[in-house]
C-alpha cells in the first residue's frame, strides 16, 4: 500500500501483513490434476511413471510442498519427482496440464473451475490432498477509512469465498 493507492488487495501467503488489516478468505490445498483420459492414474505408483509438471514458484515458500515432498508424504518414491517440465507460475502449470503435457500438483482453488468444466480431473479424488499453510487473504490499508463502495466489495468477496465452501471467513472491519 506504500507504493500504490489501493483500497484492497488479495494476497496469497501466511497472513498477518504489517501494512494492513488482514482477513482470511480461502484456504488452499494441493492435489494431482491432469487432462481427463490422458493418463491412466489410479494410485501413487501410477503417478511415479507419469510426466510431472512442476510449479517452481512454490520453492520460494517452504510451506508449499513440491512433488518430492508429496511423494514422500504419500509413500511414493521421491526420486521420481525430479523429472518433468518446470514453470514459474501456477497458472502455467494448469495450462500445461489442460494441454495434456503431464500431471500438475495443482492449487485446488485455481484448478476447481477447470475440473468443473471437464478440462481437468483429480485422478486420485480426494486422496493425497495436502492442506497448505498459506491461504488467500483480503488486506486493506491501516489508518484509512473504508468507503461504502469498498465495504460493499469486501462483503461480496466474503460471500463469494463462503460460497466456495472452503472459507473460514471471520467478519468485520
Amino acid at each position: 500500500f506504500a507504493v500504490a493507492d489501493a483500497d484492497l488487495a488479495i494476497r496469497f501467503g501466511r497472513g498477518g501483513y504489517s501494512d494492513g488489516h488482514t482477513e482470511l478468505l480461502l484456504g488452499e490445498t494441493l492435489a494431482p490434476a491432469c487432462a481427463p483420459g490422458r493418463f491412466s492414474i489410479a494410485s501413487v505408483r501410477d503417478l511415479q511413471d507419469a510426466p510431472l509438471l512442476h510449479d517452481d514458484s512454490v520453492d520460494v515458500e517452504p510451506g508449499n510442498p513440491g512433488w518430492a515432498a508429496w511423494f514422500s508424504d504419500n509413500n511414493g518414491d521421491a526420486a521420481s519427482a525430479r523429472r518433468g517440465l518446470r514453470f514459474n507460475q501456477a497458472a502455467l502449470v494448469l495450462e500445461a496440464a489442460i494441454a495434456g503435457q503431464g500431471v500438475a500438483l495443482a492449487k485446488t482453488q485455481l484448478a476447481d473451475l477447470d475440473v468443473a468444466a471437464g478440462r481437468l480431473v483429480y485422478p486420485l479424488g480426494t486422496a493425497g490432498r495436502v492442506v497448505l499453510s498459506q491461504a488467500y487473504y483480503m488486506v486493506w490499508p491501516r489508518g484509512r477509512t473504508v468507503s461504502p463502495a469498498v465495504r460493499a466489495f469486501m462483503d461480496w468477496l466474503r460471500h463469494e469465498a463462503a460460497a466456495v465452501g472452503d472459507a473460514d471467513v471471520g467478519g468485520g472491519i
